[in-house]
């Protein structure tokens, strides 16, 4: 295969249980003269003989430009085993391509864009979270999933909204979406008194009547 010719080659070492160019120099040529087809060929062809889970299903998305449940849910597994162990970069990357690969009509995508919003503000990417959650919010079903994004975007990327002030439109949003459902309704205002205790010890008395 690709890789067998390019360690015969020389242009390729390992590197323990990993491969990698001889040299950086290699491995910019080869990316700057290769085409995304070829790309995706090597993925594919290192998919094939990496064995480790998330490392595998990483390559496998690289490879594959169009929507795959099959594979997205792979993917989507891995990413959630990755955030178990608590490498929420790498659970935030391979939740985007979780949700790359899922096709628009698969009721699974709801779940895995909420999903990759919790990763990516894991990580403190809240502008991405606004910039992902914002064009979806039509789209998310009434009730716990839209709840679940306005209290993603409470901690958005907007400067104002790191306040109480700032956020408190978010939670009023996210209250409006509870209907009668007492234990969305606890929970945002848990998060409402919190973030309403965070200002100062001159608002616990408001925070508790949350």
């Amino acid at each position: 295969g690709v890789v067998s010719e390019a360690l015969a080659a020389g242009v390729v070492v390992l590197d323990g249980d990993r491969a990698r160019a001889a040299h950086p120099l290699l491995a910019a040529a080869a990316r700057s003269n290769s085409d995304p087809a070829g790309r995706q060929a090597v993925h594919r062809e290192l998919a094939g003989v990496i064995t480790e889970r998330e490392r595998r299903a990483r390559h496998l998305a690289l490879g594959t430009p169009h929507p795959d449940e099959q594979l997205a849910r792979t993917v989507a597994a891995a990413a959630a085993a990755a955030a178990t162990r608590g490498a929420a970069r790498e659970a935030a990357e391979l939740g985007e391509h979780a949700l790359r690969l899922t096709p628009r009509e698969r009721g699974e995508r709801t779940e895995r864009v909420l999903t990759l919003a919790d990763y990516l503000e894991r990580v403190g990417e809240r502008q991405r979270v606004t910039d992902l959650l914002m064009p979806e919010l039509e789209w998310l079903p009434e009730g716990g999933p839209r709840v679940r994004a306005w209290l993603l975007l409470s901690e958005g990327g907007v400067v104002s909204s790191q306040s109480y002030y700032g956020k408190a439109p978010y939670f009023d949003k996210a209250l409006s979406e509870c209907g009668n459902d007492a234990s969305l309704r606890a929970e945002v205002l848990a998060r409402k008194a919190l973030s309403t205790a965070a200002e100062g010890v001159e608002r616990i008395r408001e925070a508790e009547a949350w």
